[in-house]
């Protein structure tokens, strides 16, 4: 039986990383039947785990998977990282699961990713000894990214309870300068008609009063010419 290798190469501007550890766990094999749409069958460790395995690039499967063997307790083969690789040899065809065992110094930790043995290779050839070259992040970069998004959503909160704020205070300022300036309105008006209805009746009651002056005097003239008649 044909078996394979997987060569992890870990390197930070194009400085070779020389400490910490990968664990590689065997978690499917290839599937002789050709039933499987993936190709691959669970291993009797994996039995249980309900995940397809149909996008196996997708990081989602690899942290499912990863989950389970931690819940499980499965464990794999430790490979130390030295100049700047990891060498796993003698690897037989399957799916393999690697996440990180002892972290590197000054580094997060990887995401755990799957390999499979055989491998597309760029030419669309199997290939059987695999090469990759796993995301590394220095912890400083990381720790400043954080520190940066952390302080961006900061600032964005406060930038919109800023604006709300002044969107209340502004829409309670308009709120009430519009009460005062309906109420005034009206007020002006009231105060105009009142004094044009004052008014109105004043010269009323001056006609009243002429127009009863003016009678009376004509009665009392009526009276002293029927006198002297």
């Amino acid at each position: 039986i044909r078996t394979g290798s997987i060569t992890l190469i870990f390197e930070y501007r194009h400085r070779k990383l020389d400490s910490g550890s990968i664990e590689l766990i065997r978690v499917a094999d290839l599937d002789a039947s050709g039933v499987s749409k993936s190709g691959f069958v669970y291993t009797e460790a994996f039995r249980d785990e309900k995940m397809p395995l149909e996008n196996l690039m997708h990081q989602t499967t690899a942290r499912e998977l990863d989950g389970y063997a931690r819940e499980k307790r499965i464990k794999g083969t430790v490979h130390l990282i030295r100049q700047g690789k990891a060498a796993c040899q003698n690897l037989p065809a399957g799916l393999y699961l690697i996440r990180q065992k002892a972290s590197i110094r000054g580094f997060r930790d990887i995401a755990p990713f799957l390999l499979s043995i055989p491998r597309l290779d760029e030419n669309g050839e199997y290939a059987f000894d695999v090469r990759a070259l796993p995301k590394t992040i220095l912890e400083e970069d990381y720790s400043s990214s954080a520190s940066s998004s952390s302080f961006s959503k900061s600032s964005a909160s406060s930038s919109r309870s800023s604006s709300k704020s002044n969107s209340k205070s502004s829409s309670r300022s308009k709120s009430k300068s519009s009460s005062k300036s309906s109420s005034s309105k009206p007020k002006g008006k009231s105060d105009v008609n009142t004094a044009v209805i004052e008014h109105a009746a004043l010269l009323g009651g001056l006609f009243l009063i002429a127009a009863l002056g003016a009678s009376a005097l004509a009665g009392i003239a009526y009276r002293k010419k029927a006198e002297h008649e």
